[in-house]
This record gives structure tokens, sequence and C-alpha cells, in this order.
């Protein structure tokens, strides 16, 4: 997938809650950008210079896609996805054993869980397990 460059002049006096002002401006998304530079989501009550960037810096903007997830692995045998907004739990992923860890692919449409036994991918759109990878 190709990425997206924003090109921004900005002073490194200005704050860093002022460059994700234009960043949001220029791309058109809502609050849920961040700005990294050295591997550090910059701080919105800081000014560049204070984070460390210098003039003609790469900050890289992450582009968090919407909804917000969270997704919890559970002993009760299940892993379930929540709404981070309002809190409610969007699906419970029930596995054969207790649910070790979860996590979501990089595309953010499926999350894999694992058991003692197995590991499933699941789809977040409907819930069902897409794939399941057994043995040892």
């Amino acid at each position: 997938s190709s990425g997206e460059m924003l090109d921004l002049d900005v002073e490194s006096t200005a704050s860093v809650q002022e460059l994700h002002r234009a960043a949001q401006a220029m791309h058109g998304r809502g609050p849920h950008l961040k700005l990294v530079f050295c591997g550090q989501v910059l701080s919105p009550t800081s000014t560049l210079a204070e984070s460390g960037v210098e003039a003609g810096a790469l900050i890289t903007l992450v582009a968090i896609p919407q909804p917000l997830y969270v997704l919890t692995a559970s002993d009760d045998r299940t892993a379930k996805l929540w709404n981070i907004k309002n809190g409610t739990c969007i699906q419970t992923l029930q596995e054969a054993g207790q649910c070790r860890s979860a996590a979501f692919s990089g595309d953010g449409t499926s999350v894999l869980t694992a058991s003692r036994c197995a590991a499933k991918l699941w789809s977040i759109e409907n819930g069902l397990c897409i794939q399941t990878f057994a043995g040892q």
C-alpha cells in the first residue's frame, strides 16, 4: 500500500498541537491522528523544539482507523472486542480452551486468538472463525 506524504512548513516554536491541527486540516481525518518522531508519540503540550524536532525533520503522521476497538483475552475461554467510545462489547469470540492471547491483524479486519490447543483467525465484521491453526 502506498503512503501519503504531507508537507507542512512550521516553526520549531510551534506546538505539537498546532502541527496536529494543520495535519488534520490537510489530511481530512478526525481526531485520531498521532504525530511520531524518532519512535515516540509527540506530546500535544510540547513545542516541536522541546520534542527535539529540528528544521527539516521527518515527522510520521499515523492515522488510526475508525472505529476504535480494544481486544481482550480471558480465562473464561473468550476474547472480546470492545468499542472504545461507548464501552460496549461488539463481539465475543469463543475459544476451545483458555484464551491466552489475542491480537489484531495489520489491516484491522481480523483478530488472531491463541489457546493451548490452537490459534484461530476471526472476522471482526461478523465474529466468525475464518481459519483454525491446530497442532504442535
